[in-house]
């Protein structure tokens, strides 16, 4: 009866610098594994380490270590769950001071997010969604309203600002009813 030789398994990493003009971490994994190849053919070269078998190399995507401040993110939550409240009970929600901080800051977050779901798992999440309709994508004239076209300042309709329906989805049927929403909305100043 034979004895079966033992055998373990591990994962080793390298790291390579590499001009991306030339080349990509794909292209140099073909040949390291080349590389390796070649060396692994000349006899004996690995005799007195009982003749390892190597797998192929893999590009390795990269890590996420998503930093998150407990506080800060207690913050964001609670001013999302805000906003949920208004919507769902179809109230105005007037702004608060650091209402834009928090809600960049969760933008931020949801980026990274998004990021290591493209970069890990090929998920692309952001993708613009094709159903928008141009007034809702952020820019100057981006009302957060969808259908209405104007300038905002910290949550409300800016001084001297026009006020239009926007021509594309046609949800207002005129410039005044779309103002007449910002103001449902509590959304023009006094």
């Amino acid at each position: 009866m034979t004895k079966k030789a033992k055998t373990a398994k591990t994962t080793l990493t390298i790291e390579v610098r590499y001009n991306p003009d030339v080349t990509d971490p794909e292209s140099l994994a073909v040949a390291a594994d080349r590389l390796l190849e070649t060396v692994l053919s000349t006899p004996e070269i690995l005799d007195e380490y009982d003749n390892p078998r190597f797998g192929e190399f893999l590009v390795a995507c990269p890590l996420y270590s998503l930093t998150i401040d407990g506080p800060l993110f207690r913050r964001q939550r609670g001013l999302l769950e805000n906003l949920l409240g208004a919507v769902l009970r179809g109230t105005p929600r007037a702004p608060e001071p650091d209402d834009k901080e928090l809600l960049a800051g969760t933008i931020e977050l949801l980026d990274a997010i998004a990021d290591q779901a493209h970069d890990r798992h090929g998920i692309d999440c952001l993708e613009p969604d094709d159903e928008r309709c141009d007034c809702e994508l952020p820019g100057y004239f981006c009302s957060g309203v969808p259908g209405i076209i104007a300038r905002m300042e910290d949550g409300k309709l800016a001084p001297g600002a026009v006020v239009n329906r926007c021509d594309l989805c046609q949800r207002y049927p005129s410039d005044e009813a779309a103002l007449e929403k910002l103001r449902e909305l509590n959304l023009v100043p006094p």
